[in-house]
């Protein structure tokens, strides 16, 4: 439980990272689709 707690942080940080490196890039529509879908991925 514990180990899978840590590999769900780290990808979680991980693709984080990632849109926040890209996120100038993106326009606002693409903004909101990325959102839904981690929000969908995290809920």
């Amino acid at each position: 439980m514990e180990a899978l707690d840590e590999r769900g942080l780290s990808w979680y940080l991980l693709v984080f990272n990632i849109y926040a490196k890209k996120k100038e890039k993106l326009d606002k529509n693409q903004k909101s689709i990325f959102f839904r879908k981690i929000n969908f991925i995290i809920g």
